[in-house]
Formats: structure tokens, C-alpha cells, sequence
């Protein structure tokens, strides 16, 4: 008897020992953000001191088979931006959900950094840069991107009546951003701006806010700054739906379908519709309204080929597809105005170990825009302009390392050409093009080199001294080019059959910065000195307010332009210099106060053949001539305090701008403060933001086709963005609501409410 009780204990403790540490264990589960409960990806899951480990997927979900498993076994989940995670096998294998704590200071590469890319500001010239992660937008509520990056401030948004939302930084002009999708450009050809309603913020990981114009590798036209997306290549959902309802009958709703295969390849598609209908305020009875509608489809393939994620020295093959199709239909029941556009782009990126080719990064599009625009202006003069414009553009970067010096040498092509029509049915004292056919080529070559000094300080550990060199040349043919003649006769004319402009520019940039850290406290501080400039666009070399000499008066006598453009517009150059400081802390030790950031900038660009904009905002038509001079210094500051265990964040910032020529820069504000408070918990998210903006001032057209000089006065308003994020057994639910405007300023322009109050409401739910 007791020889089969000491077999039957023997056999228990073996069967349990069997459920709990036998041989081989399967760990699962998946690892989220502890206070906005959003799945972080690419975190290493491993079993300390052993070689067996994974990475989490976009999903935050991972499984973990463990051989050998034991009762000592410790489960490690470490990334670079949260606070490592310890906690026995054990204990693991009863729990399915892992929560991170972030950290204020990223720590130094962990294995899987190994492979990801870069950032490209990374290989550039030190910059300020500020990083806009989706973990902080994707569950707050934002209309669109240009809505989110109001928050910052250096940045101003544009609205036009139409709904198409352009971006400035650092009180420059829109069409000094350049603006990367995935690392390809996608600057309209024609007017070198982007409409940020046109981008879908759940199909973005991260923005970067790139401040200054030292833009070697980015190519000119960034005189101000570079907006770079990243994309969210693989998705933590298979499908997606949400709808928006708001202010002025505004309505929008979108599908996200998602699939990814071995953790390789994913394949989304989005199909996003929306519009609103909005009335004048001066309008009572409602007849003078205007509306827009727009129907957006994306599709991407993106693929991660890499040999062995947790591998150094492994085969690196990421590659990007994307494929976008948005359309846009405005109308303007007061001004008797609409606007067709379509817009198409498909881009590829990748990035990898090619052949004997290391680090290197090949990007490439093609766009294709398609614009009609009607305008009818009070005197019954009708004026009907098209665009219809094609883009080839290719990039190659290649990276080499040779111990303490760092190169990357680059290659930028790009091929336009725009067919562009203007007509009018009246008389007219200005002799404007009547068409034209385009054709543009550019080629660009780069070459940076970063010397890393070596330091014998264990707190600061690098001191560079950079160097950039850019080189483009630009060639412009203009074929068929028709001009309106003066009345009485009023009759195109064909003027130049064949003509060609060409322009070639360099650029030299200087740097030295130097930069500390450990894993309480990190110091980055850097002087730029250097130069960019910015070609015209093809659609700005046209739509210019003179081609004569003579003076051109507008209804009320006020002279638009005297110039002698004979020579057509000129390049725009830029001499720019920056010093810039940055610095944060972590407190571990602190029970309320976790960390702080600290940021200052002073920065001086001096422009020379400025491209100033007359600005339209009733209708989408602008003119454009150069100003000989132009200049805008300025401070940033910022000051970030994270408490309560990184639940709040309280921001605080303000930007102040002495600008030369504000008509050259029309209605840009010269001083910019913001005060934002977040807060995240269990889902939870509130944002919470104060803003306040000075005076603007800029030309606009009135009721008689002229142009008038207006002043807008400043102004302080709020924002508020609530939302909750919860899961319905294999589903994500969430529902935002956001307010903007909250103040309700009764500002009008042209009789239409421009700082009033607006109401959003979005419901989705993920699977």
C-alpha cells in the first residue's frame, strides 16, 4: 500500500510538472500600451539568458514556444520606448494581456531594432524634430491630419472653402513643405502643396515634423520644414469600419479591410466617402451655400522579407506598394464656382540588402492629377482653368559606414508635364496665358558625410561634424503656349511655340552638435548654417498677374502688379541659420512627477526672389510673382512635464516670428502659443487644447475680381477630444467625440464663419 501511494505522488507531481514546465511550453498573448491599451508591436519577447525568443506582431500578439522550460525560466518583454518587462514563466503563462509602461527616454537599440530602417531626418543633418506617434492620435478623435498637426506650434493650418487643409511651419507659405509619404514625395506638381484631408489617419504610424530648411537629402522646396508620414504597413485588425458625423451636415464613414500572411506580407484596401453642406452666415435665407464631396481609395502591399528578425547582420528586404485614388467635388452656390480634382499615386519603397549593396533605399511614383476648375466673378466674366498633369519621380539613397565616418550619397529624378488651359468670355486688361503644354525634368545628386568624433566621456557619447552638398538642374519646355491678347482684340494668340527655361542651383549645409545620454537624462544640441532654394512650379510659371510691362490696377485702384516678367519667375533661395537644444530627464525615483522634456530654437532664414501667393479663399485660384527679399527669424520653446505614471502629459509651447514682408507670407501669424494636457487610462483618452494666434494679414479677391488687402484679427481658442477604446470579445469598439473651436469666435470672412464652433461625433468598431 504505501509502495502505490509513493507511485501515485510521483505520478501527480509528475502530470503537473507536465501542464506547468514540461519539455515544451507554448506562451501566448499579446503585449499593449498600459494606459491607451494600444497594441505595440515589435517588442522582444524572450526567455532571459537563452536564445529562444519572438517579436510581437502589428496586432501585439505573439506565441512563444519554449523547449527546456523550467521553474527558474524568467519571460522578458523589452522595446525601446516602453520600460522593460520581467516576470517569471510561471506567472506568464497564466495571464493573456502584458502591459508596457513608456519610458521618456528610448534606451539603446534592443535586437529588433536591428531591423527596422532609419528614419531619414536620421541621416541628415541634425534638425528639430518633433515625433507625433499614433499611440497619442489614433483613438482621440481628429478630423483629419491637418487637425491633429494644429496641436504644434510652429505649424498653422490653411481651410479653404473647398475643405482642402494645407500645413505651414515656421510662418512660411505652404508651398515651402515638403511633404513624404513612405518616403516619396507628394508635393503637388502644379502648386507644390498637399491637402492633408486627403490623408487617412488610420492608415499612418507616425508623423515627423522635420523644422528647417537644411534639406540635402530631401531635395529643394522644404525652405521651411518636411512633414514625413509613416505608414502603417501591417495593420492590427482584419477589418474595420467607422462613421463621422459633425458640423454642417458633415458626414463621413470608411472601410479598412486587412490581411497578412506568415507575418511577411499584408494587404489592406481602404475606401473612404464623405462631404458637408455649408450656408454664409450673411445669408439668411439659406440660397448661398456651398458644398464638397470626396471619395478616397487606398490600396497597399507591403512586405517584410528580413532572414531572421532578432538576427544581427541579417538580410534585410522591406517593401512598400500603395496605390491612391481621391477625388474632390466643390461648389460654390454664391460665386458660381466649382472644382473637380482626381488625384492618383502609386509609389513603391524599399529598403534592404541588395546583392552587394547594403543599406540602400530605392523610392518611385507615379501621379496623375486631373483638375477643372468654373468661376464666374459678379460682372458675368466666366474664367475656366484645367490642369491635367503627370509625375515620374525616382529616388536611390545608398548608406556607407567607414568606421568613424558616416556617407550617403543620393539620386533624384523627376519628369512633369502639365496640359494647362484658361479661358475667359470677357474683356480683360491683363495678358494672361491662354494655354500651354509642359514639360519639366529634374536631376538632383546628394552627398552627405557625418564625422562621428570619438569621446572619452561616458556621458557624452558623440560630437559630429556634418557636412551636405546638393546639386539639381531643372529644365522647363513650354510648347504651343497661347497668350490672350489686350482688347478690343481679346483673341489667343499662339506667342511661343517652343521655348525652353533651365535652372541649375547647389547647396552647402554645415553642422556640429553634440549629444549625451544615459538612462535618466539625454542632451542634443547642434549649430546649422548653410542654404536651400525652391524651384517655380510649372503651374506657378503660368499663373502670374502680368506679361507686360504696364501697370495693373484692380476695382478700387490698388496697383496687383508692376513687374517685368519677360524672364518668367525665378528660383527662390534660401540662407538659413539654427541653433537648436533639446533636453530631457526621467525621474524614477519621484512618486508623481515621471519625466520632463525641454526644447528651445532660434532660427534666421533670409529669402532672395521670395515667390509671394495672392491668396483666393473663395475659389482655387492664386497668382504668383517674385519678391526680391524676404525674411523671417524666430524662437521655439517647449517644455513637456509627464505624471502620474506617464497617464498625463502636459505640454506647453510657444513660437515668436519677426517676418519682413507679411504679404509675401499672407495671413500667417507671428506669434503662436499652445497649452495641451493628455490624458490616457484604460482606454481612456482626454486631450485637452488651448491655443493662441496674433494678427494675419493677406490679399484676397472681392466681389469684383480685384484683390484686397485684409487684416484678420488675432485670436484664442480651445479644443477638446474625448474618446473611449474597449474590447467586445474578439472585437475593438471605440467612439470619439470632439469639439473644436469651443470659444466660438465670431470672426467672417467674405461673409463665412471661419473660427466658429464645430461638433464631431466617430463610432467604429475593429476585428
Amino acid at each position: 500500500m504505501k509502495k502505490i501511494l509513493i507511485l501515485f505522488m510521483a505520478l501527480f507531481l509528475a502530470g503537473y510538472q507536465g501542464v506547468a514546465f514540461s519539455d515544451t511550453v507554448i506562451l501566448k498573448g499579446y503585449v499593449r500600451h498600459v494606459n491607451t491599451y494600444a497594441e505595440i508591436s515589435n517588442v522582444n519577447v524572450y526567455i532571459k539568458n537563452s536564445g529562444i525568443g519572438t517579436i510581437t506582431k502589428a496586432s501585439g500578439s505573439f506565441s512563444l514556444k519554449i523547449t527546456s522550460a523550467s521553474s527558474s525560466s524568467i519571460v522578458v518583454f523589452e522595446h525601446v520606448s516602453f520600460f522593460r518587462l520581467e516576470i517569471p514563466l510561471e506567472q506568464a503563462l497564466q495571464q493573456r494581456v502584458f502591459n508596457l509602461r513608456p519610458r521618456i527616454i528610448e534606451l539603446p537599440a534592443v535586437s529588433i531594432e536591428a531591423a527596422i530602417e532609419r528614419p531619414d531626418y536620421m541621416k541628415e543633418l541634425p534638425k528639430a524634430v518633433s515625433v507625433i506617434d499614433a499611440q497619442r492620435f489614433e483613438i482621440q478623435g481628429y478630423v483629419d491630419a491637418a487637425d491633429l498637426l494644429l496641436s504644434e506650434q510652429s505649424i498653422q493650418v490653411d481651410e479653404e472653402l473647398s475643405g482642402k487643409k494645407t500645413v505651414s511651419i515656421r510662418g512660411g507659405n505652404p508651398d515651402d513643405v515638403l511633404v513624404l509619404y513612405n518616403g516619396v514625395k507628394m508635393n503637388s506638381i502644379y502648386d507644390n502643396v498637399v491637402d492633408f484631408t486627403h490623408i487617412n489617419l488610420d492608415d499612418v504610424q507616425k508623423f515627423e515634423i522635420i523644422r528647417g530648411s537644411h534639406t540635402s537629402l530631401f531635395g529643394s522646396g522644404a525652405v521651411s520644414g518636411i512633414i514625413n508620414i509613416i505608414p502603417r504597413t501591417f495593420k492590427p485588425y482584419s477589418i474595420k469600419f467607422q462613421q463621422k458625423l459633425g458640423t454642417y451636415a458633415m458626414g463621413a464613414w470608411d472601410l479598412h479591410i486587412n490581411q497578412s500572411y506568415f507575418d511577411k506580407i499584408n494587404l489592406s484596401y481602404n475606401y473612404k466617402q464623405g462631404g458637408m453642406h455649408r450656408t454664409y452666415a450673411d445669408s439668411p435665407d439659406g440660397v448661398d451655400y456651398f458644398e464638397n464631396k470626396s471619395v478616397h481609395h487606398t490600396f497597399s502591399v507591403a512586405s517584410d522579407l528580413s532572414d531572421d528578425t532578432r538576427a544581427t547582420g541579417m538580410e534585410k528586404h522591406n517593401f512598400n506598394v500603395m496605390f491612391t485614388d481621391s477625388k474632390l467635388n466643390y461648389e460654390n452656390i454664391r460665386y458660381n464656382e466649382t472644382m473637380h480634382n482626381s488625384n492618383q499615386v502609386v509609389s513603391m519603397r524599399y529598403f534592404g540588402n541588395f546583392l552587394i549593396l547594403n543599406n540602400l533605399t530605392f523610392t518611385g511614383s507615379v501621379q496623375n492629377v486631373d483638375r477643372q476648375d468654373n468661376l464666374e466673378f459678379e460682372n458675368e466674366v466666366v474664367k475656366t482653368r484645367s490642369f491635367d498633369s503627370h509625375s515620374i519621380q525616382m529616388g536611390l539613397n545608398k548608406g556607407i559606414l567607414i568606421k568613424d565616418v558616416e556617407l550617403l550619397f543620393g539620386y533624384q529624378f523627376e519628369r512633369n508635364q502639365l496640359d494647362f488651359m484658361d479661358s475667359h468670355n470677357a474683356e480683360s486688361n491683363i495678358r494672361i496665358n491662354e494655354s500651354a503644354d509642359l514639360l519639366q525634368q529634374r536631376h538632383g545628386l546628394t552627398g552627405i558625410a557625418k564625422l562621428h568624433v570619438p569621446t572619452e566621456s561616458s556621458f557624452f557619447t558623440a560630437t559630429d561634424l556634418d557636412i551636405s552638398y546638393r546639386w539639381d538642374s531643372v529644365k522647363n519646355e513650354f510648347d504651343d503656349v497661347y497668350k490672350r491678347e489686350q482688347v478690343p482684340s481679346y483673341v489667343p494668340s499662339e506667342v511661343d511655340k517652343h521655348k525652353t527655361v533651365e535652372w541649375k542651383e547647389s547647396m552647402l549645409n554645415f553642422s556640429s552638435n553634440f549629444s549625451g545620454k544615459n538612462e535618466l537624462f539625454d542632451v542634443n544640441a547642434y549649430l546649422n548654417v548653410g542654404a536651400n532654394f525652391k524651384f517655380p512650379t510649372m503651374f506657378q510659371q503660368l499663373s502670374m498677374p502680368a506679361t507686360s510691362n504696364e501697370v495693373i490696377y484692380d476695382s478700387y485702384g490698388n496697383i496687383i502688379s508692376n513687374q517685368d516678367d519677360s524672364e518668367g519667375l525665378k528660383p527662390e533661395k534660401n540662407n538659413s541659420t539654427e541653433i537648436g537644444v533639446e533636453v530631457a530627464g526621467e525621474t524614477l525615483g519621484h512618486r508623481s512627477i515621471n519625466g520632463w522634456k525641454l526644447s528651445a530654437n532660434y532660427f534666421r532664414n533670409q529669402y532672395y526672389n521670395k515667390i509671394k501667393t495672392y491668396l483666393l479663399p473663395g475659389s482655387p485660384v492664386a497668382f504668383y510673382e517674385n519678391v526680391e527679399h524676404a525674411e523671417i527669424s524666430g524662437f521655439e520653446l517647449k517644455a513637456t512635464l509627464f505624471i502620474v505614471k506617464n497617464k498625463v502629459v502636459l505640454e506647453a509651447g510657444t513660437s515668436l516670428y519677426s517676418i519682413s514682408d507679411k504679404a509675401a507670407f499672407p495671413f500667417k501669424s507671428d506669434k503662436k502659443t499652445i497649452f495641451n494636457i493628455i490624458f490616457n487610462h484604460a482606454g481612456y483618452s482626454l486631450q485637452f487644447q488651448w491655443f493662441d494666434e496674433s494678427d494675419q494679414l493677406g490679399s484676397i479677391r472681392n466681389l469684383y475680381g480685384g484683390f484686397t488687402q485684409i487684416a484678420l484679427s488675432g485670436y484664442s481658442n480651445i479644443n477638446v477630444h474625448l474618446s473611449k477604446k474597449f474590447r467586445l470579445f474578439n472585437a475593438q469598439l471605440f467612439i470619439n467625440c470632439s469639439g473644436r473651436n469651443l470659444l466660438d469666435d465670431d470672426t467672417e470672412l467674405e461673409g463665412l464663419s471661419i473660427r466658429d464652433r464645430r461638433l464631431y461625433v466617430t463610432a467604429g468598431i475593429q476585428y
